[in-house]
């Protein structure tokens, strides 16, 4: 059986810290390591870590930075630490069901060709009460979605917006070299987008660990993941620029990635369609202020046939035309 490293990343997450901790200790298949990176906490978090390690039966090897380095630069310096065969990644508010670990180690094993597992979850609160949502449900994960993963168009889906919870995430340590550096996106979207192009990503149709959505989640889904993304985007047009961003950079280490291989990565008809739409996007991040301006620039693109790739989203030019 392979050697699993469980990765967790803290940050002034006392509040929550030791039910998560005790959730790693109840796996019915206990972890070769637990590698913690804090990124330089002001509460109590360093504590509950120390408490945990002094009574684990699990080695527990903790690094604190000295000045904070941010989630995704600090989840790939703890991942640097790791030494088992697999990588599961953690984070801190969560909780973990018993069987967690090992679903993924067997999913892994039985088939070399999966380079990734991710899971469904249960969503609770700040008091651990169930909130009657999945992860699956929030992230849009639906029945003809999870069609694609299963037959093998695990990348056409991440390619159009991240659907992979990373807390629920384990992959194999040999892809590390292919992973990294890694683009300035999310550590998670990157992971599973990136194995998505090389080997399986495959769906764990189980709830392996229960989400917990509270006000001060620093990443990934928030009480409000269910609002419509237009909602999202009227109350915060910053974020159109980010995910605009995101998508740009994924693209762009993808085909980087695609150029360093051996072999061919990707499907010559996915590379069209990845210059296609790194065009586009380079189009929409400097689509001027101004609506007066914007507007001839927007609709000679839709004359042209631009926007007709699906992976840039419905009603693309839309939300361009209206900076959504």
């Amino acid at each position: 059986m392979s050697s699993v490293s469980v990765v967790l990343c803290t940050f002034d997450g006392a509040d929550f810290l030791a039910t998560q901790l005790d959730s790693l200790a109840g796996q019915t298949c206990p972890p070769d390591e637990i590698v913690v990176r804090d990124d330089a906490s002001h509460d109590a978090t360093r504590e509950v870590l120390d408490d945990f390690a002094h009574r684990s039966a699990v080695p527990v090897r903790i690094s604190v930075n000295q000045q904070r380095l941010g989630i995704p630069a600090n989840f790939w310096a703890a991942i640097g630490d790791a030494r088992g065969d697999l990588i599961a990644l953690c984070d801190q508010d969560d909780v973990w069901h018993p069987s967690r670990l090992q679903r993924a180690i067997d999913v892994l094993d039985d088939d070399p060709h999966v380079g990734a597992t991710f899971s469904n979850g249960r969503c609770i609160d700040e008091r651990g009460a169930s909130t009657g949502q999945t992860l699956w449900e929030l992230a849009g994960l639906t029945e003809d979605v999870l069609a694609q993963f299963r037959s093998g168009h695990e990348l056409d889906v991440l390619l159009r917006r991240p659907v992979v919870t990373g807390a629920t995430v384990t992959f194999r340590s040999s892809l590390l070299t292919f992973l990294r550096p890694a683009p300035p996106i999310t550590h998670d979207y990157w992971i599973s987008a990136a194995i998505a192009s090389k080997a399986r990503v495959k769906p764990i149709d189980e709830p392996l660990i229960f989400y917990r959505l509270h006000a001060s989640n620093a990443i990934g889904l928030h009480p409000t993941a269910a609002l419509p993304a237009l909602a999202r985007h009227l109350r915060d047009r910053g974020l159109r620029q980010e995910t605009l961003a995101h998508q740009f950079h994924l693209r762009q280490a993808l085909l980087e990635r695609a150029d360093q291989a051996a072999d061919p990565l990707l499907a010559p008809a996915t590379r069209q369609r990845i210059d296609r739409e790194l065009d586009l996007l380079r189009f929409q991040l400097a689509l001027p202020d101004r609506f007066i301006r914007r507007l001839p620039l927007v609709l000679g693109r839709v004359r042209s046939g631009a926007y007709a790739s699906g992976a840039i989203g419905r009603f693309a030019w839309e939300r361009d035309l209206f900076l959504l």
